[in-house]
C-alpha cells in the first residue's frame, strides 16, 4: 500500500469510546486489508479491537505502537512478520485463526469472553430486574441467557436472546443464579461469570433477633434490607377514641434500623415499615411490610455507663442511642462537687485526664432525643449514676514497642484517646534527648548509625495534664547488608483550602503493611519510614533522613499521596500540593523532586498518588502509554505517523478542575511546569496515579494505593500481579495489574496510571 493510501486511511479513521478508560476505533466499513507498515511506530493508544471482515494484516502494520491488548476477529486469514510487538496481548475467537497465529508465535492471548454489569440483582415484587452482558468485541453477538435449576442443570430462559436480561418477579422464590453465553458467527464464547438474582420479600419482616424493648419507653427495631437504594418509612398503628385506626408514619429513614423514644409504658404498639425503591429504567416499587407488635416494659430508659480507670484518666462510654445528644458530668463524691461537665457529645464516649488519685467520683451520663412534638424539642433520658475510683499512680501508656530494621526504627504503642505524644531518645551512654512530639500512636525514626544501641521513652499529654513516662525500650541496629531496601511512605491528609483527604493516611498504612510483608529480589523486606502533613523543607528533610546511607546496590522507595494541580495552564502544573497539621502551604515541582531523589545512590522507586502526576513522565513527542500528543516532522515517515495520530484524535476522556475537556498537549503547556522529569533510564521506576491532566484520587481512597497493594500481595501462592506467575513481579507487570483494574473506579473519576520506563522487566519483589 502506498504513503497516499496510508493518509487517506489515517484521515478516515473515527475515534470512539470503549466502555473502558481505553481507546478503541471505528474502522472503514468493508475493511479487508491493513497494509504493510501501516501504522508503524504510531501511538494508537493501548487497546485496539480490528473489526470482523479484516482479513489480511501487513508486516510491521503495529509494530512500535505500544499496544499491550488487541481484539482479533474470525475473519483474519494471514498476520504478516512483526505484524506487532512482542508483548502485545491478544483476545481472539475460539478456533480461529488467530488463536493458532498467536499460539504458534509466542504471543499470550485470552478467548474473547463477556461479563455482567451487576453481581446481585435485585429483583423487587411488581418490579423486573435488567441485567445487561458486556462484550469486548464491537460485532452484534446472539445471547443465550441460562438459569439454575435445583437439579444442578442449566435451563434457557425463553424469550430472552438480546443483550439485556429482563427478569421478572418471582413469587414464593428467594434468588436464583443466571449465566450468559453468547455466539458471533456461530462461534460459542466463554460463558460469563454465574450471578445472583435475588428476589426480595413480598412483604418487609422485621429481624426479632435485633430487636428489643429497651426500657418502658424506648423500642429498637430493625427490619430486612430491600437491597441498595431503598427508602424507608416506619409506621405505627393509631386509633382514635371511637376504635377507628390508621397507620401513622413515625420516621423516614435509608437504614434498616430504627429507635422509637418516648413511648408509654407497659403499653402494647404495633408497627410495620414500607419501602420505595427505584428500580434502573423502571418505575418506582413499593413494597408493604408486615406488621409487629412490641409491649414496652414498666421502668424508664436509663443509659448506665461503662467506665473504665487507667490511673487518674477516665475513659467513659456508653451504648449508643439513634439522634442522641449526650452531656457527661463527673462529681466529686466527697464534695457533691462537680468536676467535669461535657454538654451536647455526638458520640457514645468521652476522655478525661487529670484526676486526683485514690479518689472516689461519680459518673453520669444523660441523652436528649430531638422530638419536635414536645414543648422543649426533646426527650431526656437521665443516666444511672456509677461510683469509680481513681488509682495510686499516674497514667501509663501501654503496649510501648520499638522494630528496628536497617537505619530505621518504628515506634508504637496503646492510644490514650485525644493525647499527644513526646519521643525522648538516648543513644549507647549518651545524655538521652527530645526528639520529636506527635498525635498518631507511631513515629518513624531513620538515619539511625549501624551497630549503635539506642533507647526510647514515651511521654503523653494532654493540655496541662501529662502522663508518667515509659519504661525505656531498647534495640540494636543490625550492620548493613549488601542490597538493602528502604522506603518513605508520606501522606498529605490536610491540602489548601481547608480540604481533607483522611484516606491517604490510611493508604499509606496499607502500604506499610504490605512491604514489610512483601520479598524483594535480596531476600529481605523493605525498611518504612512514614510521615505525614509535611511542608516542602520537611519533605526533603525526610528524603535525607530516609536515604542518606544508601549505596550504589541500594534500592530506594519513594510514595507520596497527596493533591496535585490537573490544570494543564496552569502555574502548578506538574507539582505536588503539600499542607503541614498547621495549615501552612507550600508545593514541590516535578523538577525539585527529581533532583532530591536524583541525589539518592542507586535504584529510586517512585509512586505518585495525586491529581496530574503524570506530569512526572510525560515528556513532549515521545508515546507515553496512549498519549497521543506527538511532535509531527514535516517529511518522511514520521509525518505519516502523525497524521495518523491526528486522525485519532483524543484517547481518554479528562476530568479537569476546569470543567475542561481536552487531551492534547500544546505548546504554551510546555512553559509552565516541567514534565518528563522522572525519565532517566535505569535511575526511576516510576507508577502514577494518572496522567498529568487527570484526577488521581477518589474520595475514599487511592486507586493506585490499593491496587498496588493487591497486586504485591499473594494469594493461592503467587503475587496476583504476577501475570505469568514465575513468581518475580516486575514493574511491567504491576503496571498493567494497575491498568487492567480501571474500569473499576468510581464515583466519575477518569484516570490512566502512567509509567516508566515501558515494558520494564525490573524485578520489584518475588515470592519464592
Amino acid at each position: 500500500m502506498k504513503k497516499t493510501q496510508f493518509l487517506l486511511l489515517a484521515s478516515i479513521l473515527l475515534f470512539v469510546f470503549s466502555p473502558f478508560a481505553s481507546a478503541e476505533y471505528t474502522f472503514p466499513e468493508n475493511l479487508k486489508t491493513i497494509g504493510d507498515e501501516a501504522f508503524y511506530g504510531v501511538n494508537v493508544g493501548e487497546t485496539l479491537l480490528v473489526p470482523n471482515g479484516v482479513e489480511h494484516i501487513g508486516a510491521r502494520a503495529f509494530a512500535g505502537t505500544g499496544l499491550q491488548l488487541v481484539s482479533l476477529p474470525e475473519s483474519i486469514r494471514e498476520i504478516g512478520p512483526d505484524a506487532f510487538d512482542k508483548d502485545t496481548g491478544f483476545e481472539v475467537l475460539p478456533g480461529s485463526y488467530a488463536v493458532n497465529w498467536a499460539r504458534d508465535n509466542g504471543y499470550g492471548y485470552i478467548e474473547i469472553k463477556i461479563r455482567l454489569n451487576k453481581e446481585t440483582l435485585d429483583v423487587y415484587p411488581g418490579g423486573v430486574g435488567t441485567l445487561e452482558a458486556v462484550n469486548s468485541y464491537a460485532d452484534d453477538l446472539i445471547y443465550q441467557w441460562e438459569e439454575l435449576t435445583d437439579a444442578d442443570s442449566w435451563n434457557v430462559i425463553a424469550g430472552q436472546n438480546g443483550k439485556t436480561l429482563r427478569l421478572p418477579y418471582r413469587p414464593n422464590e428467594a434468588s436464583t443464579i443466571v449465566r450468559c453465553r453468547a455466539y458471533l458467527n456461530s462461534v460459542q464464547l466463554d460463558y460469563s461469570k454465574t450471578i445472583l438474582g435475588v428476589f426480595h420479600p413480598e412483604k418487609i419482616d422485621f429481624v426479632d433477633e435485633d430487636c428489643e424493648v429497651l426500657s418502658g419507653d424506648i423500642v429498637r427495631l430493625a427490619w430486612k434490607s430491600m437491597g441498595a437504594g431503598a427508602a424507608y418509612t416506619l409506621h405505627v398503628w393509631a386509633e382514635d377514641s371511637s376504635g377507628n385506626g390508621h397507620w401513622e408514619p413515625l420516621a423516614q429513614t435509608d437504614s434498616t434500623a430504627y429507635t422509637v423514644y418516648g413511648l408509654n409504658n407497659n403499653t402494647q404498639y404495633i408497627f410495620k415499615v414500607t419501602a420505595e425503591i427505584h428500580e434502573e429504567g423502571e418505575q418506582t416499587v413499593t413494597v408493604d411490610g408486615n406488621e409487629a407488635v412490641f409491649t414496652t416494659k414498666g421502668e424508664a430508659a436509663s443509659i448506665i455507663p461503662k467506665c473504665d480507670i487507667n490511673g487518674t484518666a477516665l475513659y467513659v462510654s456508653w451504648n449508643a442511642m439513634d439522634r442522641a445528644l449526650y452531656d457527661v458530668t463527673v462529681t466529686d463524691a466527697d464534695s457533691g462537687s462537680q468536676v467535669i461537665r461535657a454538654a451536647d457529645l455526638t458520640s457514645n464516649a468521652a476522655h478525661y485526664y487529670g484526676l486526683e488519685k485514690n479518689k472516689q467520683y461519680h459518673v453520669q451520663v444523660n441523652a436528649r432525643i430531638p422530638d419536635s412534638s414536645r414543648e422543649s424539642g426533646f426527650i431526656t433520658i437521665t443516666g444511672t449514676v456509677i461510683p469509680v475510683d481513681t488509682g495510686n499512680e499516674d497514667t501509663v501508656i501501654k503496649s510501648f514497642e520499638a522494630k528496628p530494621m536497617g537505619e530505621i526504627v518504628q515506634l508504637s504503642w496503646e492510644e490514650l484517646p485525644e493525647a499527644e505524644y513526646s519521643i525522648y531518645m538516648r543513644r549507647g551512654d549518651e545524655e538521652e534527648k527530645y526528639y520529636a512530639t506527635v498525635k498518631t500512636t507511631y513515629y518513624d525514626i531513620g538515619g539511625l548509625e549501624r551497630g549503635n544501641e539506642y533507647s526510647f521513652r514515651l511521654q503523653a499529654a494532654s493540655g496541662d495534664w501529662k502522663s508518667s513516662f515509659t519504661d525505656p525500650v531498647t534495640v540494636t541496629m543490625q550492620e548493613k547488608n549488601d542490597v538493602e531496601y528502604r522506603a518513605l511512605l508520606v501522606a498529605e491528609g490536610n491540602h489548601a483550602g481547608s480540604q481533607r483527604l483522611e484516606s491517604t493516611y490510611r493508604d499509606t498504612e496499607r502500604i506499610n503493611s504490605t512491604l514489610w510483608n512483601a520479598a524483594t529480589p535480596s531476600g529481605g523486606a523493605y525498611a518504612c519510614l512514614r510521615r505525614r502533613d509535611l511542608t516542602k523543607t520537611q519533605l526533603l528533610s525526610a528524603i535525607e533522613e530516609t536515604f542518606r546511607a544508601a549505596d550504589d546496590n541500594d534500592v530506594s522507595l519513594f510514595y507520596i499521596g497527596t493533591h496535585g494541580n490537573v490544570d494543564s495552564s496552569g502555574a502548578n502544573a506538574g507539582a505536588l500540593s503539600l499542607v503541614d497539621s498547621a495549615g501552612n502551604e507550600e508545593i514541590i515541582r516535578m523538577d525539585e523532586l527529581a533532583s532530591a531523589l536524583g541525589n539518592v545512590k542507586g535504584t529510586v522507586i517512585v509512586w505518585f498518588s495525586s491529581c496530574g502526576s503524570g506530569a512526572a513522565v510525560y515528556k513532549e513527542g515521545e508515546a507515553q502509554n496512549g498519549d497521543p500528543d506527538f511532535a509531527p516532522d514535516p517529511v518522511g515517515p514520521a509525518a505519516l505517523n502523525a497524521a495518523a495520530v491526528e486522525a485519532f484524535a483524543a484517547h481518554d476522556s479528562v476530568v479537569n478542575l476546569n470543567d475542561t475537556q481536552s487531551d492534547s498537549f500544546i505548546a504554551a503547556d510546555a512553559e509552565v511546569f516541567e514534565t518528563g522529569e522522572f525519565r532517566v533510564e535505569g535511575k526511576f521506576y516510576v507508577l502514577t496515579a494518572a496522567r498529568y491532566h487527570q484526577e488521581g484520587y477518589s474520595d475514599h481512597y487511592s486507586y493506585l494505593a490499593q491496587h498496588l497493594c493487591e497486586g504485591i500481595e499473594t494469594e493461592n501462592g503467587f503475587m496476583r500481579g504476577d501475570a505469568n506467575q514465575d513468581k518475580k513481579l516486575t514493574q511491567h507487570e504491576l503496571f498493567m495489574y494497575i491498568k487492567n483494574r480501571e474500569d473499576t473506579m468510581e464515583g466519575g473519576i477518569v484516570q490512566n496510571a502512567q509509567t516508566y520506563p515501558l515494558n520494564s522487566e525490573y524485578v520489584l519483589f518475588v515470592n519464592e
